[in-house]
């Protein structure tokens, strides 16, 4: 099952539901998923539909981040904030651990590619979504 479908069945059981807390969070992940689709006239793919959610999700950590900077009661809202987070993330792939993703960069050094533009573009064809941008990042500086 795609991303798109799991978000469409999730959606549909929240309306049935009639939680309509996480039926307006996933129709709105919902419409900005489909949206990258229809732009290119075609249906979303898994690792499209992965970079929308992440955007969602740092979205709710600038908000919360925020929320925490406030001089004012906000527990109620961090408690929101919080379970808009957990919805997210429901829809996210399994991301590679650091040691998962050592060896995949080492599987690709091993292959052939030589330069950090070489490795971080075959990670990306092989991995998409799958791994920290940062933490891949990190640990290609740490073995050139």
């Amino acid at each position: 099952m795609s991303i798109v479908q799991k978000i469409r069945a999730d959606l549909l059981t929240a309306r049935k539901n009639r939680n309509t807390h996480r039926s307006g969070l996933l129709s709105t992940l919902l419409g900005d998923v489909e949206a990258v689709g229809k732009n290119a006239q075609r249906e979303t793919t898994d690792a499209e539909s992965v970079a929308v959610v992440k955007k969602f999700l740092k979205n709710v950590q600038i908000t919360h981040e925020a929320l925490m900077a406030s001089e004012s009661d906000v527990d109620d809202l961090l408690t929101h904030n919080l379970s808009e987070k957990l919805i997210y993330e429901t829809f996210l792939p399994q991301q590679l651990s650091e040691a998962q993703l050592r060896v995949v960069l080492g599987d690709i050094i091993f292959s052939g590619a030589t330069s950090v533009g070489d490795i971080m573009k075959a990670l990306k064809s092989q991995h998409a979504g799958l791994y920290d941008g940062a933490l891949a990042s990190r640990l290609i500086k740490e073995i050139d």
